[in-house]
C-alpha cells in the first residue's frame, strides 16, 4: 500500500484502497484517519490479538494473554500482601458494652410502667443514656494508666482524680447509701437458689445476656422485669465480670431487690474498676471487666482542665 504524508497524519492512497476491495480486504476511507506511528500491517494485528484476549503495548511488544497476567498478578499480590502486611495490635476484649444496653432501653423507655421499675432500683439514670462506642485501645491503655492505690488516672503529663463523686457525675449514679458489698455477701447459697425460681429464673444453671433481653423486653413491668433487667445492667455496663453471663455475685443482689434504690452504686461501680485495674496491672488480660466507659470519658475532662 502506498501511503503519503499530509499534515502529520498518514492517509490512504486511492489506488491501494480499490486494490483491497477488489481483494475483498478492508481498505481506509479518503477521510479516514490513521494515528502516526502504525501501519495498516500492526493494526490487523492488534485487532486479531484482541479477539483472542490478548493485548498490545503501543509501540508493537507483545503483552502475556490477559488471564495469564490476570492470575500472575493474584499470585504476586498474595505474596506481596504476606511480606508487607501489617497487622493490628490485638487489644483486650472489653465486657463493658454500652452500646448493647442502650439498644435494650430505645425497646421499652416508652413503657411508663417499665421505667418506673428501672427508678426503682435505683438505675433511673440509665433509661436516657446515649449510646457509647467502647475504644478498645483507649480504654486498655486508660487501664494501664489508673492507678488504683492513688486513685489517680495519669493521662498527657497530668494526675485526674477519680472517686465516687466523679462516677456520679460522668454515670448519674448515686453516690450516697447503703454499701453493696457488705449486704450482699451475708446470703446462704441455699436462699438464693429459692430466690432466682421466685424471680422467674432457674434454681441452677448460668444466664446469659442474650436471655435476659428477651425477658426485659416480653416481661411486663414487675418484681420479675426488675430482676431481669438488674442482672442485665450489671451484666452489660454497671460491673461486666469474665464473661456474658451472670456470676454468682450478681446474683447475690436478688434477695435484696426491695431496697436497691438506698444502695451507693456509684461507690460499687468504681470498686469494680480498680478491681479490674489491679488485674491489669498484674498480668496481660485477654479481656477487661469494670465499666471502662467511665475511664472513657473521665479521660476527656483533661482537656477542659488544659484549657
Amino acid at each position: 500500500m502506498v501511503k503519503t504524508r499530509s499534515s502529520g497524519v498518514i492517509k490512504a492512497d486511492e489506488s491501494a484502497v480499490r486494490e483491497h476491495e477488489v481483494e475483498g480486504e478492508e481498505g481506509f476511507d479518503d477521510e479516514e484517519e490513521v494515528e502516526e506511528g502504525f501501519d495498516d500491517e500492526e493494526e490487523v494485528a492488534l485487532k486479531a490479538r484482541k479477539k483472542k484476549g490478548k493485548a498490545v503495548a503501543h509501540h508493537g511488544d507483545v503483552e502475556e494473554p490477559s488471564e495469564k497476567k490476570s492470575c500472575k498478578r493474584k499470585s504476586e499480590a498474595k505474596e506481596d500482601n504476606g511480606k508487607k502486611k501489617r497487622l493490628r495490635p490485638k487489644y483486650p476484649n472489653m465486657r463493658c458494652a454500652p452500646m448493647r444496653l442502650y439498644d435494650t432501653m430505645v425497646k421499652i423507655k416508652k413503657d411508663d410502667a417499665k421505667r418506673k421499675d428501672i427508678e426503682d432500683i435505683g438505675l433511673g439514670c440509665l433509661i436516657e443514656m446515649n449510646g457509647f462506642v467502647i475504644h478498645r485501645g483507649l480504654v486498655n491503655a486508660l487501664f494501664g494508666r489508673f492507678d488504683p492505690k492513688n486513685m489517680v488516672l495519669r493521662v498527657h503529663g497530668l494526675e485526674l482524680n477519680v472517686s465516687a463523686k466523679d462516677v456520679e457525675h460522668v454515670l448519674g449514679l448515686k453516690d450516697r447509701g447503703l454499701d453493696i458489698k457488705k449486704l450482699c455477701s451475708l446470703d446462704a447459697q441455699s436462699d438464693l437458689q429459692q430466690c432466682r425460681a421466685d424471680l422467674g429464673f432457674e434454681r441452677t444453671g448460668e444466664i446469659f445476656a442474650g436471655y435476659l433481653e428477651e425477658r426485659i423486653t416480653s416481661l411486663p413491668a414487675g418484681l420479675k422485669h426488675k430482676a431481669a433487667f438488674l442482672l442485665y445492667a450489671l451484666l452489660v455496663f454497671l460491673r461486666p465480670e469474665t464473661g456474658m453471663k451472670v456470676s454468682d455475685l450478681m446474683i447475690r443482689f436478688l434477695p435484696h431487690i426491695g431496697r436497691l434504690k438506698k444502695f451507693n452504686w456509684a461507690s460499687y461501680v468504681l470498686d469494680g474498676i480498680v478491681e479490674w485495674a489491679e488485674k491489669v496491672a498484674e498480668k496481660p488480660r485477654g479481656y477487661i471487666g469494670g465499666c471502662g466507659l467511665f475511664l472513657m470519658v473521665r479521660k476527656y475532662d483533661i482537656f477542659h482542665i488544659m484549657s
